[in-house]
């Protein structure tokens, strides 16, 4: 699946959020998206999934203008992994991802013996299925986070759209989580992932989408374009690129 974004705008109260943006990203593509807080990367990610249709510029599936594909066929396209949440009532982790595949099921229906299937092989791929039975609310941070990502697998989108699904992850659970994305792209999917750390876009992503708050956007392989003066242009702070025998490391400079 191809997705191409064309001359993207879009502005708030007469400000520009995305200006001009323009990139294209395929199946087995991991792209991070980075840039400061207030550059655009929710907007983007909102404009993608069209909930903001007041956009200018195109955005296409596989050739065909998301405007003009309806909610359902969109959502089996794509797929939204959300910052972790924590739920008003306490589903189990198996009806958390039976969730995501209501657009599949029929009004008034109840989930199936094969989509309960379904379900457990998305879980068993993230390797959660252990916990198919547990309280979601009662999961750790990681635990729910690769719970949510085996909801968008169940719900068969081929792209997988994550705002920052590593914010609320301790250091551990970061590395791990994003591992499994990572193996995800390998397996096909088009991961498109908005993170505050350019390190993880440097270690893991396959692309990088660096967005600066209505100005030009930069995108290409990691280690061509997260370079010191980038980091300083994105983040106003200085920071050494440290080679290691287990790759570069990304050192901000105490100020």
């Amino acid at each position: 699946m191809k997705l191409q974004v064309e001359n993207l705008t879009y502005e708030y109260q007469d400000s520009p959020i995305l200006k001009n943006l323009s990139f294209e990203a395929e199946s087995g593509d991991f792209i991070c998206v980075i840039g400061p807080n207030g550059a655009g990367k929710s907007t983007l990610f909102r404009c993608i999934l069209n909930f903001l249709p007041d956009y200018g510029g195109t955005i296409r599936l596989d050739g065909r203008n998301i405007k003009e594909i309806g909610p359902r066929e969109l959502s089996s396209c794509i797929s939204y992994i959300p910052q972790i949440h924590r739920p008003t009532f306490g589903y189990s982790v198996l009806d958390t991802v039976l969730m995501g595949m209501a657009g599949r099921i029929a009004v008034f229906s109840k989930p199936g013996p094969s989509e309960i299937r379904e379900a457990e092989q998305a879980l068993d791929k993230m390797g959660v299925l252990r916990l198919e039975d547990r309280d979601f609310a009662r999961l750790s941070g990681g635990e729910q986070q690769l719970v949510l990502i085996a909801r968008a697998i169940a719900q068969k989108a081929q792209i997988l759209v994550m705002d920052e699904p590593t914010s609320a992850l301790d250091y551990g659970n970061q590395y791990r989580v994003l591992g499994q994305i990572r193996e995800l792209s390998e397996q096909g999917y088009l991961v498109l992932l908005s993170t505050h750390h350019p390190q993880h876009a440097l270690q893991y992503s396959t692309g990088v989408l660096a967005l600066n708050k209505g100005g030009p956007a930069l995108q290409g392989a990691p280690e061509e374009i997260l370079t010191p003066r980038l980091i300083r242009k994105l983040y106003g702070i200085e920071a050494e690129f440290l080679k290691t025998p287990s790759g570069t490391v990304i050192l901000p400079k105490r100020q």
